[in-house]
């Protein structure tokens, strides 16, 4: 045998390189998985505060709405002197 044609290979290197590859990819997919959940988490915290300011923002509408109508309907005088008396 002359050698043409063959090149010799490394196995052990190659495999350490495959197990360093295979490696390498989980660490980058729990790195990306944790990333996600926490980007989820921030989402789902930021839109319960969202929804809690527009909520908020509803009652002050609701309360002025009713104070306009009472004020209409002439019995936000009487609503003050009732909470006087008590």
């Amino acid at each position: 045998m002359n050698g043409v044609g063959r090149q010799s290979v490394n196995y052990k290197a190659v495999y350490k390189q495959e197990t360093l590859s295979v490696a390498m990819v989980i660490f980058l997919y729990d790195l990306a998985e944790n990333l996600f959940q926490e980007l989820q988490e921030h989402f789902q915290a930021l839109t319960a505060t969202l929804n809690l300011r527009k909520m908020g923002n509803r009652i002050e509408d609701l309360q002025k709405n009713v104070n306009d109508l009472m004020v209409q309907a002439g019995i936000e005088n009487s609503i003050k002197e009732q909470m006087l008396k008590t």
